[in-house]
């Protein structure tokens, strides 16, 4: 049970990490970066 819930809240926190991650890269996307690797991906 004990190892259950460690392995619980390990999952837990790397999903916490991941969404962190994403937010923060969608949030650089929309900043204005995002915009020249749009029409960059366009382009090619």
């Amino acid at each position: 049970r004990l190892l259950f819930l460690i392995t619980f809240s390990f999952f837990f926190l790397c999903l916490c990490v991941c969404v962190c991650a994403s937010e923060q890269q969608v949030y650089m996307y929309f900043r204005g970066s995002g915009k020249a690797a749009e029409m960059k991906r366009e382009a090619a």
